[in-house]
């Protein structure tokens, strides 16, 4: 929405931090090379995480990352000058063209790029999917994977990056749960 960020809970979250949350996040939108940031700075006034991503952590990553999302709400609607993508969950999810935007660390400085890659049937499962959408660097959480429709123009989110899996990429689902975790918010 106007004034809603869907990321990683780990890019908002530092177990290593008392009280856990990063004390401020700033959110430039369109941000393309280190000193452009078309539509300005927006700081943010809540953030929040799925419960699971605190509760359950065992020492190890793989304990939570089922439950790696965050919702960072501003304190401006940036939506209002940018737009945003919507989001949804989708039982029947597979055999889509995803795109993936977001940050290369083997790239110039805050300079976005876009990839698109194609995600089989076979490769979605309960609470990921894999991908080979390009995926260097920076980008690695918490960044958008969306389809678009052709016919009405929408650009809706159904999963984020997290990165590397073997030879291959993976992203956290947008799964039922989460869906109405989000709408809750």
């Amino acid at each position: 929405g106007e004034r809603t960020i869907v990321t990683a809970a780990s890019c908002v979250y530092n177990r290593e931090i008392d009280g856990g949350f990063y004390e401020s996040l700033t959110f430039l939108p369109g941000m393309n090379g280190e000193d452009y940031a078309p539509f300005g700075a927006f700081d943010w006034e809540h953030v929040y995480v799925l419960d699971g991503f605190v509760t359950e952590y065992d020492g190890t990553y793989d304990s939570v990352w089922k439950y790696d999302l965050a919702v960072v709400e501003l304190a401006e609607p940036a939506g209002d000058y940018t737009g945003w993508l919507g989001y949804r969950s989708s039982a029947s999810l597979g055999d889509f063209e995803g795109y993936l935007v977001g940050y290369h660390d083997d790239k110039e400085l805050g300079t976005q790029w876009r990839s698109k890659c194609d995600v089989p049937k076979a490769d979605v499962y309960k609470y990921e999917f894999l991908h080979k959408c390009n995926n260097k660097g920076g980008e690695a959480w918490g960044a958008p994977i969306y389809v678009y429709n052709g016919q009405d123009k929408p650009r809706t989110i159904v999963g984020l990056n997290m990165g590397k899996q073997g030879k291959t990429n993976w992203a956290l689902r947008i799964t039922p749960a989460k869906l109405e975790w989000l709408r809750d918010l």
